[in-house]
């Protein structure tokens, strides 16, 4: 079954080497694992990737010896490639009750109001700071 796969992500660029080099990489590395990194590969294809990014993201991860497809994943997000699983994810201006771009706020506190709430647990617990 890992051979299919493997054939079958082979197949997504098969005049690329890099592509190749990187799946055999996978392949040689994480053969017991390599379903799951088929599956992560696979989201590279869920849209039409782009191939200048893709081909950047590979020569990255090649020149590092980087074989696992969460590298892949994140060196080609990092250049700004969409993975398809991205494109699903939900977006904070639908959840009801918040504007687009509203971000809730965040309570900050100062060191010392933490050291005080140490403080003041050690003295209930008996401890006298």
């Amino acid at each position: 079954m890992s051979e299919a796969l493997r054939a079958d992500l082979l197949a997504k660029l098969p005049n690329d080497p890099d592509w190749t080099a990187f799946v055999e990489g996978v392949w040689t590395t994480y053969r017991r694992y390599f379903r799951e990194h088929a599956a992560r590969l696979s989201k590279l294809f869920v849209v039409e990737p782009d191939r200048k990014k893709l081909s950047a993201a590979l020569a990255f991860c090649l020149e590092r010896s980087l074989s696992h497809a969460q590298d892949l994943l994140d060196a080609y997000a990092a250049r700004g490639g969409v993975i398809g699983s991205q494109s699903s994810a939900i977006a904070a201006s639908s959840v009801p009750g918040r504007s687009k771009g509203a971000l809730p706020a965040i309570e900050t506190r100062s060191v010392a109001a933490y050291q005080r709430a140490i403080d003041e647990a050690g003295k209930r617990e008996g401890g006298g700071a």
